[in-house]
């Protein structure tokens, strides 16, 4: 075949004769909506582009709630810890007053939740069972003549008419830990209940319960207490952890209706909830020393000592705050006691 019969032979494939079109153009004419692909292309693009806005938005509303719940969360800490300094700071005026007459100044001023009548504890209350009184209602027996001893026995007495829960009372020299300890029917409520009974984020110092009434009859007396970011409860065990000196040189001093017990820090470390730091019960007096031992081992600062079966611990345990089950643990050794008569 020529090449002009082959040319002319594809003209009369790919052309009408009558109209002088091409095929392709007329099936261009003649093509419906759903014959042509572009299109569905278009839509899918349009639902990404719509649905990556939704996700935009999303994102947004998170970033903002996130941002009014954190706000609302610290305003919610600052005003407890105000709210807990406050109430710890005019019972620690109190507590550290010698002058009879000032004590009952002091008395008269503060307003608190108290156990009403006929009620064991401020833990087994609802909070509409408990009233406000003034604490100056309480009998308090102070003469000028009595002894520093004698005053700080009065004043615990005092402090279990208001709270039957109250332990004893707690300072470590050169530092903000001056409070009250009580102990509770579990290791819960005075996580977020103060001494009064009365809900507070900052909570209390508290014994651990299975605590014996007597301190000295515990091998290792505990006492728990939030690690608050302003410094008060038991911050100072972290700081210990990175002070040395401070490790050294403080001196714990609890208060109970026995006597006045002092300690001296003898190891410090980081830890967690599942550690037996805080174990309280022993078979037989080998299991303490050897505990005794094992924690000393743990101490960020190394020392060594020697414990017999006459010595006495004191753990303070706080939250790390760094994760849920992390602590802080100080262990601190008896090394005098002044009994009350």
């Amino acid at each position: 075949m020529s090449d002009k019969e082959r040319n002319n032979s594809e003209f009369e494939f790919t052309h009408d004769p009558e109209q002088n079109k091409t095929i392709f153009v007329r099936e261009l004419e003649s093509a419906t909506a759903d014959d042509l692909s572009p299109v569905p292309a278009r839509k899918k693009k349009r639902k990404k582009k719509i649905l990556g806005k939704i996700v935009y938005l999303f994102i947004v509303l998170i970033c903002v709630a996130t941002l009014i719940w954190s706000t609302y969360t610290l305003i919610i800490s600052f005003g407890g810890y105000a709210k807990g300094n406050d109430l710890y700071s005019d019972l620690s005026d109190y507590f550290n007053t010698e002058d009879p007459a000032d004590i009952s100044a002091l008395a008269g001023k503060m307003t608190v939740r108290s156990t009403p009548a006929g009620k064991a504890s401020p833990a087994s209350l609802s909070m509409s069972e408990i009233r406000s009184m003034k604490l100056d209602n309480i009998e308090i027996n102070v003469n000028e003549d009595d002894g520093e001893s004698a005053q700080f026995k009065a004043k615990l007495e005092w402090l279990k008419q208001i709270n039957p829960d109250i332990y004893g009372w707690i300072t470590i020299e050169g530092s903000e830990v001056d409070y009250p300890i009580v102990r509770g029917e579990d290791n819960n409520y005075y996580l977020d209940h103060a001494y009064t009974g009365e809900y507070m984020i900052v909570g209390s110092i508290f014994a651990d319960y299975r605590t014996n009434d007597k301190i000295i009859n515990n091998y290792n007396t505990v006492l728990y207490g939030h690690n608050m970011e302003n410094g008060s409860m038991f911050h100072i065990v972290e700081l210990m952890t990175e002070d040395e000196a401070l490790f050294n040189e403080s001196r714990i001093l609890v208060y109970t209706m026995d006597g006045i017990y002092e300690y001296a820090p003898i190891s410090v470390y980081e830890t967690n909830a599942y550690d037996q730091y805080f174990r309280m019960r022993f078979k037989n007096t080998t299991e303490f020393t050897d505990f005794a031992y094992d924690i000393l081992e743990k101490s960020v600062y190394p020392r060594t000592a020697e414990f017999t079966e006459y010595d006495r611990i004191l753990t303070l345990s706080t939250c790390t705050n760094e994760e849920f089950s992390g602590r802080f643990a100080l262990h601190a050794r008896l090394i005098d006691v002044e009994e009350f008569k």
